[in-house]
């Protein structure tokens, strides 16, 4: 995180893992993959404007824009890792 430099990160703390905050849009299932499309390009100018950037940039968030392939194995990276920790941890979703 570019405002806390000197804050270890979670990789550093806990080696092995990682975390990040992070913001995605999502669509009903089904959405043309044209509208996805283009939301998805439409954001990408969004977190590309100087204003908007800066605005999430002074509340400690580093806009970043990736394709829908990338959110894809976000997502499925996440899952695995938390996963993963739970059962180390003996945690339970009852």
């Amino acid at each position: 995180m570019t405002q806390l430099p000197n804050v270890p990160t979670m990789a550093e703390s806990f080696p092995g893992y990682e975390t990040t905050t992070w913001f995605t849009a999502f669509a009903p299932a089904g959405t043309p993959k044209a509208i996805v499309d283009r939301l998805n390009a439409r954001l990408g100018n969004a977190l590309r404007d100087p204003g908007v950037a800066s605005r999430l940039s002074a509340v400690a968030f580093d806009p970043v824009h990736r394709t829908l392939d990338d959110l894809a194995q976000r997502l499925k990276a996440d899952h695995e890792m938390v996963g993963k920790l739970f059962r180390q941890l003996g945690v339970r979703l009852d």
